[in-house]
């Protein structure tokens, strides 16, 4: 858990690093505002998808741990995006907060329903994969 944790602070990093450029475009109040708002929450919503079919695939234990990676995974956006006075009014700052964290949070759900699809596929071909015989020895 601790490892997913941290994985999923350093893509958050990761994120506001290769896209802080696009962030002035969000507070335009036309359509390429809109366009690049989305695209973040796209972004975020396949990373935790990703995030959580992997997480939810590998164990059966903390079923809703994907939801509590949420904030660990948007908030270096959010803080940084603070700490930098990115954002010009406080109310395109929440909407594209929500926005983001709405993604994330879908992605989780997605995530955790790929999550379990994948892992009873595997458990499924584990069952029907057959012993193998060991090998007779030239000795």
């Amino acid at each position: 858990m601790f490892a997913y944790a941290s994985a999923g602070f350093t893509i958050g990093v990761v994120i506001y690093i290769f896209t802080n450029l696009f962030l002035p475009f969000t507070q335009t109040q036309d359509w390429v505002g809109t366009l690049v708002q989305l695209a973040y929450a796209i972004v975020y919503l396949s990373v935790m998808a990703a995030f959580s079919r992997r997480f939810i695939s590998k164990t059966t234990l903390s079923e809703s741990y994907p939801y509590f990676l949420v904030p660990i995974v948007v908030g270096p956006m959010i803080v940084i995006t603070i700490l930098k006075d990115e954002f010009a009014l406080p109310g395109d700052q929440i909407i594209f907060y929500l926005l983001i964290f709405a993604g994330a949070a879908y992605g989780a759900r997605l995530g955790i329903r790929a999550g379990h699809k994948r892992r009873a596929l595997l458990i499924e071909r584990l069952k029907q994969r057959e012993p193998v015989a060991a090998k007779p020895t030239d000795s």
